[in-house]
């Protein structure tokens, strides 16, 4: 199931939202990796440690609550890339050689099955990133 592929990958705990409401939590972590995108910040600020970090699967959407929160300690990690870094993917794909990362993949879709692809990260139960096949390889 879901838990045991996000505890493969190096997941301490998981806490399935449908069973468990955030609410009710007490303990304090490092990370907070909302895939529901629909906890806000200020609903987990108080379950990270000092220098705990959320991480929202759509920062947009908490756009407002991050400004908010700009001076405080706590702090809001971002699934975004801005601009490529050379340096870091060169990296990245060595480590990918190396079998030290291991990129999950849930579906790849040709370029002309595109939408297909684009409908597909939509929908629930997602595992890993969908790949649009720019060119035949």
């Amino acid at each position: 199931g879901q838990t045991a592929f996000l505890k493969g990958l190096g997941a301490e705990v998981v806490i399935n939202y449908r069973d468990r409401k955030i609410s009710t939590l007490s303990d304090r972590y490092d990370v907070i990796f909302d895939l529901t995108t629909s906890v806000k910040f200020s609903e987990v600020k108080s379950l990270l440690k000092p220098k705990g970090i959320f991480i929202p699967a759509d920062p947009f959407a908490q756009l407002l609550s991050i400004l908010g929160n700009v001076l405080r300690k706590k702090k809001v990690g971002y699934l975004m890339v801005d601009k490529g870094d050379n340096d870091r993917l060169t990296r990245i794909a060595q480590w990918v050689e190396q079998g030290q990362l291991k990129p999950i993949i849930d579906s790849i879709y040709s370029f002309k099955d595109y939408e297909k692809g684009l409908k597909r990260t939509l929908e629930p139960g997602k595992r890993g990133r969908i790949i649009i096949q720019i060119e035949e390889g």
